[in-house]
């Protein structure tokens, strides 16, 4: 829940929520509005009482005959601090509104537009103007986000955070 929260109230423009403005402003707004469903699994991870390893979170997107669900396993909730999970739920709206990964799990450049790149545009608005924070959870954002940018992209967009 926290995650969601974060996701919704860290816009220093609150209550608008505009797809004119920044993806801080309106990534809340893009999740309701895409995850049809969303799931807690335990799903096929090892639990230690340090850490989690395994799937963070699948997202099935839908058409008209299929159950569309986005499911979140154990690391999501034990291994990921709240301004990463909310980013992850930005990724897997991503993916929900239609658009995979098209280099297995990483994305061919920043050009491709897919959940990489939405993810790390929202963790960087968070480091920049996330509101209700902490400095402790925006350099995490600026990890995560300098991490996905590093490792998941084929072509390097070119910048860190």
């Amino acid at each position: 829940m926290s995650a969601i929260w974060c996701l919704s109230f860290s816009s220093p423009n609150l209550p608008r929520e505009s797809y004119s403005s920044n993806i801080l402003e309106w990534g809340g707004r893009f999740a309701r509005n895409t995850i049809d469903e969303l799931d807690a699994r335990c799903g096929t991870s090892s639990c230690s009482p340090r850490s989690c390893s395994g799937t963070i979170a699948k997202t099935r997107s839908g058409g008209i005959f299929v159950d569309a669900w986005t499911r979140l396993y154990l690391p999501f909730f034990y291994n990921q601090g709240v301004s990463v999970r909310a980013s992850t739920l930005i990724h897997e709206a991503r993916h929900a509104d239609g658009k995979g990964h098209n280099r297995g799990d990483n994305d061919s450049s920043w050009e491709y537009n897919g959940a990489w790149r939405w993810e790390v545009a929202w963790l960087s608005w968070f480091v920049g103007e996330g509101q209700n924070t902490s400095t402790a959870m925006r350099e995490q954002a600026r990890q995560e986000a300098n991490n996905i940018l590093n490792t998941n992209f084929e072509t390097h967009p070119g910048f860190n955070i």
